[in-house]
């Protein structure tokens, strides 16, 4: 390749970079600024009667200042409901041990809020919970106001390895 040539492939190729760098220095600077906005129309006010005859009234907006769109207390206005207050929370006892006094077993249970202790047999109840099943390690419970004596509809509280007593009369 001669002289001549070089130079020319040379100023092509600087020139190029710069038209790049110009490019590049563009968009950057494009995309720092703050955005602008364009101007707002100016709007008419709607005259009270059109010419088809309706009519505009304004419309109130106090109630969704007082009750915001996504608030579990927003209510319409003329539509507050009377809210009824939550069941009372049904409290489940605790198993503390299981006693077996030669073929009758006993579950201790215990009052998780009053931290009261009862011993129950098969069909006694206890914080409302009736005793369906005794088991070794487990006992099945129904809940408050179940009369079946269904298994399925139950829970099983079962007896762990830090807080439970095995007590046995024929050991």
């Amino acid at each position: 390749m001669n002289r001549q040539m070089r130079a020319k492939l040379t100023t092509s190729l600087v020139a190029a970079n710069v038209a790049m760098l110009g490019v590049t220095a563009w968009f950057v600077w494009a995309a720092l600024r703050p955005p602008t906005l364009p101007p707002m129309a100016p709007t008419l006010a709607p005259s009270t009667e059109s010419q088809a005859g309706f009519r505009y009234e304004s419309v109130s907006t106090d109630h969704l200042a007082t009750n915001p769109v996504f608030s579990p207390s927003r209510v319409w206005p003329g539509k507050a409901e009377a809210t009824q207050p939550p069941p009372p929370a049904v409290v489940r006892p605790r198993l503390v041990g299981i006693a077996t006094e030669y073929s009758q077993r006993r579950a201790l249970l215990e009052d998780p809020v009053s931290q009261q202790r009862m011993f129950v047999s098969v069909g006694q109840a206890f914080l409302g919970w009736k005793v369906v099943a005794i088991e070794r390690e487990k006992i099945l419970l129904l809940p408050p106001g179940d009369s079946s004596d269904a298994a399925h509809d139950g829970i099983t509280l079962h007896l762990h390895q830090h807080d439970h007593a095995w007590i046995s009369a024929n050991d």
